[in-house]
């Protein structure tokens, strides 16, 4: 087993959110998303895959379909496969988010 803290593997860039991997098996996988103030990952979605979100750090707003949820530290949202999905940084403060594939994608 290891341990991994996403605040302290977090990786920050003005130019664009940051994807880190943290953990990868044949059933799920596992990155943190590191946004700056203001950046968001538009509206996308996975054809194969859930991805559940959850705040590590900071105040998002999460877009599901035509839900819309600000979330905060703790808070849990989750994205089935074929439906678009887009995260944001509304919050003052940089935004960690741990991010979950079930299954994994199949690139990264």
């Amino acid at each position: 087993m290891e341990l991994k803290r996403l605040k302290s593997i977090a990786e920050f860039s003005l130019e664009e959110v940051k994807k880190i991997p943290v953990y990868k098996s044949e059933k799920y996988e596992i990155k943190a998303l590191c946004f700056e103030v203001g950046q968001k990952i538009p509206s996308h979605s996975h054809a194969n895959s859930d991805e559940i979100f959850q705040i590590v750090k900071g105040l998002a707003k999460i877009t599901v379909g035509n839900d819309e949820y600000k979330v905060s530290h703790g808070g849990v949202v989750v994205g089935k496969n074929g439906i678009s999905h887009s995260v944001e940084n509304i919050g003052d403060k940089r935004l960690i988010v741990k991010s979950m594939f079930v299954p994994p994608l199949e690139a990264y």
